[in-house]
C-alpha cells in the first residue's frame, strides 16, 4: 500500500511545551559532568530537519534531542495532542519489550504497524502517526528484549533505551522515555492506506472528507 496525507496537525500548547523544557534542562544539568553517548548512526529524521529549518526549530543535538514516530489509534493521537502521552496507556495494546513507557521509532514505517483506524465509526479509513520531539539524554543500549530497561532510567543511570532491532535482527532501532515530559508531540499527521491496486486519482476522488 502506499499512503494519502489527509490533514497535517501542528501542535501549540504552552503547558506541555513548558514541561518539556523544564525537563530537558533537568537532563541537561543531570548530565553536565557526564559525557552523553551521540547515536550512532544518526536518527534518520535528521537531515530532513536540517534541510527544513522553517518548519522544524533547531534540536539539542547534544543531548541526543531528536524527532521520531509515533503510532497508535487516530483518537488517541488526538488525544495526545491535546492532553499530552500518558505513560500507564502507552503500551496497553502493544506490550512491553523495555518496560512500560512510550515507544518511538526513527522510521514512519516502524512506527504505522501499530496506526490503527476506526472502523465503522468517523475515522474509518483513516490512520494517525504523531512526529515528535524526543529527548532521548545518556540512552540504555541493548539488542535484546529487557522488560527491565525502564529501572535503569528510574535509577537515573540513563534517561531513555535504545532498542536495536536493526542490528540485532534486521529490522528497526526504537527509542523508549519513561517520563511523558521528554517528549513534545509537535505533528499529527492523519493519512489513508492505498491499495496497490486502485489509482492515486480514484483513490482520492472516493475519500469523504472530515474536519
Amino acid at each position: 500500500a502506499s499512503y494519502v496525507v489527509r490533514k497535517v496537525i501542528r501542535v501549540e500548547d504552552s503547558r506541555m511545551w513548558e514541561r518539556y523544557i523544564e525537563n530537558r534542562c533537568s537532563i541537561q544539568e543531570q548530565r553536565r559532568s557526564h559525557s552523553v553517548d551521540q547515536l550512532r548512526p544518526p536518527c534518520k529524521t535528521v537531515d530532513v530537519v536540517e534541510t527544513n529549518s522553517d518548519t522544524f526549530s533547531p534540536l539539542d543535538t547534544s543531548l541526543n534531542e531528536v524527532y521520531l514516530w509515533h503510532g497508535t489509534h487516530v483518537r488517541s493521537a488526538l488525544s495526545i495532542a491535546h492532553s499530552d502521552f500518558r505513560i500507564d496507556l502507552s503500551v496497553s495494546s502493544t506490550g512491553t519489550m523495555y518496560g512500560r513507557g512510550c515507544y518511538f521509532a526513527e522510521n514512519c514505517t516502524k512506527a504505522e504497524e501499530y496506526a490503527r483506524d476506526e472502523p465503522h465509526g468517523y475515522y474509518e479509513g483513516v490512520f494517525a502517526l504523531l512526529l515528535c520531539r524526543v529527548v532521548l539524554g545518556k540512552y540504555y543500549y541493548t539488542t535484546k528484549r529487557d522488560e527491565k530497561a525502564g529501572d535503569f532510567v528510574a535509577r537515573r543511570e540513563f534517561d531513555s533505551t535504545l532498542g536495536d532491532r536493526l542490528k540485532a535482527a534486521d529490522t528497526f532501532r526504537e527509542s523508549v522515555v519513561y517520563n511523558a515530559d521528554q517528549v513534545y508531540p509537535e505533528f499529527v499527521i492523519l493519512y489513508s492506506r492505498r491499495p496497490k491496486t486502485i489509482d492515486e486519482l480514484s483513490f482520492k476522488f472516493g475519500l469523504s472528507a472530515f474536519q
